[in-house]
Parts: C-alpha cells; structure tokens; sequence
C-alpha cells in the first residue's frame, strides 16, 4: 500500500537560518519599540506622534528587510528557472547568474557545473558517432555487409539526436 505522507527534503539549515532571523529581527525591534513606548507612555513621557513616527520606522524597516531576503532567493530562482526552460528546449549554453550574496548561489553553481559537464559528455559522444561513422563507411567500401549498413543507419540516428542539443 502506498503511503501518502509528505516525503522529507534535505534544508539546508544555513539559509534556513539566515531566512527565519532575517524575518523575525524586525518583528523583534518593532515588539521592543512597542513594549518601550508602552512603558514611557504609562509613564506620561512619551507623545502620540512620537509612537506615530516609531511605529512607521519600524514597519518600513520591517518592509525592506523582508524584501532584501525575498530578492535574495527569488531572483536566482527566476534566473535557475530561465535556465532550465532553455535546457528543456535543448540549449545547454544557458547558465545561472547570481550576484554576491544571493542565497542560492551554491546551488547556480552546482546547476552550471552540471550543465557544462553534459556538455562535455555529449560533445564526446558526438564525436565519437562521427568517428564511428566514418569508420563504419570505411569497412563499408572494404567488404559491403548489410549488417554495416544497418549499424552505420543506427549510429547516424544517434549522431542526428546529439545535434538537437546546442552545445
């Protein structure tokens, strides 16, 4: 019987970290904001506007601080997945660009690394169909074989599939 329970991922718990505390710093200083302004304010010492200008600093902290951590994964991530689309289609010479600091820099390279090794593998399995059929074309003209015929059909196939990819 097959189980449907969610299937566990691997977080990579540094980034995790840096989201959750990258989120929850701001809420923190508006809390102490708060909580200091309710002690001067039963205190009678602070003005409403006072709270007013407190209040609105910290939520436009709150707003760029969200927004640095949001562009920080969802940039990359609109870029990796520009790249993908491109590799669907068969363009190996796509490539993820991230800037410093972005947080899935790591994983753009690993993808790019990947990719320029597929590269390299079907760059070598082409010439090795190339090799092959000129090799075959040479036996050809020695001993005429249907068998080699066939073969040479076969490899030209798999050479004619290589060729869909822009490497």
């Amino acid at each position: 019987m097959k189980s449907h329970q969610r299937q566990k991922l691997p977080v990579d718990p540094r980034l995790q970290r840096k989201l959750f505390l990258g989120a929850l710093a701001p809420f923190l200083l508006l809390f102490v904001a708060c909580a200091v302004y309710a002690a001067y304010l039963s205190a009678g010492y602070v003005p409403l506007l006072v709270l007013s200008g407190l209040f609105a600093g910290c939520s436009l902290l709150l707003y760029f601080s969200l927004r640095r951590v949001s562009s920080k994964i969802t940039g990359p991530l609109v870029n990796i997945s520009h790249v993908l689309e491109g590799v669907a289609g068969g363009d190996l010479t796509r490539r993820a660009h991230v800037r410093k600091g972005d947080e899935l820099k790591e994983h753009a390279e690993k993808l790019n690394r990947t990719l320029t090794e597929i590269q390299a593998r079907i760059k070598r399995a082409r010439s090795f169909c190339q090799y092959t059929s000129g090799e075959m074309e040479r036996m050809k003209q020695e001993k005429p074989d249907p068998s080699l015929e066939r073969i040479a059909d076969l490899v030209k196939s798999v050479d004619e599939a290589l060729e869909t990819f822009k490497t």
